[in-house]
């Protein structure tokens, strides 16, 4: 089964394929794989589009995006990070990392929330790995610098 047939009905993608969760987090991974598959059929092309928008209009007024659990977004750096490298990914959505807002209730950047998870230690607040979460806020960063020149951290060069 390809990965846009398993969309769900919201537009978002779920870790088990179930409508009920669906979270940004595996969205972003995605419309990651989407956009690097390079591919140019219309159903990757509406899947990709339908990605985002999911994606877009789950962030939160802070810029910050977060998983569901119990029924309450859990606000968190690691799906913030996600998101980040999702619009990173495709010059039309790099625009949403630090410019302009997905929704009209965000008074900040995803990239200004991401920044509010580091510690003045380098930790990440609230992350349950150190390593994990470290390593994703600076992989999004990374991603965000890179795109801005046209380029992916995707990409070896």
């Amino acid at each position: 089964m390809t990965l846009s047939a398993l969309q769900q009905t919201n537009h978002g993608w779920a870790y088990d394929n179930q409508l009920s969760n669906v979270d940004t987090d595996t969205t972003a991974m995605a419309i990651i794989a989407l956009a690097r598959s390079k591919s140019t059929t219309q159903q990757v092309k509406a899947s990709l589009i339908q990605g985002q928008n999911y994606l877009k209009s789950k962030v939160a007024t802070t810029g910050a995006f977060g998983y569901q659990y119990l029924g309450k977004t859990v606000l968190n750096a690691n799906s913030t990070a996600e998101a980040v490298l999702a619009y990173a990914t495709k010059l039309n959505t790099v625009k949403y990392v630090n410019h302009s807002r997905s929704i009209k209730t965000q008074n900040v950047s995803p990239l200004t929330a991401l920044f509010k998870y580091v510690n003045s230690t380098g930790s990440i607040k609230g992350a349950s790995s150190q390593l994990y979460g470290i390593g994703q806020v600076n992989l999004a960063i990374a991603a965000y610098k890179t795109a801005l020149h046209h380029r992916s951290v995707y990409t070896i060069n």
